[in-house]
């Protein structure tokens, strides 16, 4: 079993035979410009990329139809925001479910529940009357 990794341990990287020449060139222009800092330079890569690995695990990006003004970058960018299009996007994809409707009451009459009398038709109709003018 190996040993686990902890601050300060040295790590013997291999670079395999079919290292695409581009990545080679920058790492002789990093050895270059950084001198003795290289394994400094060569860790911030190392974990840059783990850490946006790990991050970019649970994020989809999406296109825009547009550019955004920096107002609307700044209103996306915050928690809420981001946590209510996270919440919208997931909900867009995610399985359908069949949805029950509540069963409908069968309605009752009019003349069963609103009962008229003769004092409130006479009333209304006087009320009402525009037969003056």
């Amino acid at each position: 079993m190996s040993e686990p990794f902890y601050p300060g341990k040295t790590i013997a990287i291999r670079l395999p035979k079919d290292t695409p020449p581009e990545v080679l060139d920058r790492l002789d222009e990093l050895k270059q410009t950084e001198g003795r800092g290289f394994s400094r330079a060569i860790t911030d890569h190392l974990f840059h990329s783990i850490l946006s690995e790990t991050t970019m695990r649970d994020n989809a990006y999406l296109p825009l139809p547009g550019p955004l003004t920096f107002e609307e970058k700044e209103m996306l960018n915050t928690p809420m925001q981001r946590r209510v299009l996270g919440h919208f996007v997931y909900h867009l994809i995610k399985e359908d479910f069949p949805l029950e409707l509540p069963k409908e009451k069968k309605e009752e009459s009019a003349s069963s529940t609103f009962q008229t009398s003769t004092i409130h038709n006479k009333f209304a109709s006087n009320l009402f009357n525009m037969d003056d003018d």
